[in-house]
């Protein structure tokens, strides 16, 4: 594989986001914007699609 280093910054990035929404949902932390609580199970699907694409990204780097 050659060096790629968007592609592993992106790779990192989408993983670190997938990370931190898995975080939220163990610890139920309640977030605020704007006065407004975003509910705990909207991180569910935010880490699923952040680290569905993390995956598709770090396969497709590897296959080319």
């Amino acid at each position: 594989m050659t060096r790629k280093p968007f592609t592993i910054l992106a790779v990192a990035f989408l993983a670190a986001i997938c990370l931190i929404h898995a975080v939220r949902v163990a610890l139920g932390i309640h977030i605020l914007v704007g006065g407004t609580e975003i509910p705990v199970w909207m991180s569910i699907p935010g880490a699923l699609f952040t680290g569905a694409l993390a995956i598709l990204v770090w396969r497709e780097a590897r296959r080319t």
